[in-house]
């Protein structure tokens, strides 16, 4: 399967990764296994940028932590009425 996940830490064992969703990182990978880096996102009509303000590194590390938290605002999400109607 293909994956794509952060680069936590570099250990004498490969690479460590973690899925910004994942509470806990994966088994070290050897760096020949790593296919690229990812540069950008597109998503529909917005580009995402990888070198994200403070406070919303703060909000994925949190959601990534806390299934609750993840839960909580998507529920919120779906009640909030939306701003592009």
């Amino acid at each position: 399967r293909f994956f794509i996940h952060r680069v936590v830490m570099r250990t004498d064992d490969g690479l460590i990764t973690q899925g910004d969703a994942l509470a806990q990182p994966d088994p070290p990978v050897d760096a020949a296994d790593v296919l690229g880096r990812m540069v950008g996102h597109n998503r529909g009509n917005r580009a995402l940028q990888l070198h994200a303000p403070r406070r919303l590194r703060m909000t994925r590390w949190l959601f990534g932590r806390s299934s609750l938290a993840a839960r909580l605002f998507l529920r919120l999400q779906r009640i909030a009425p939306s701003k592009t109607a």
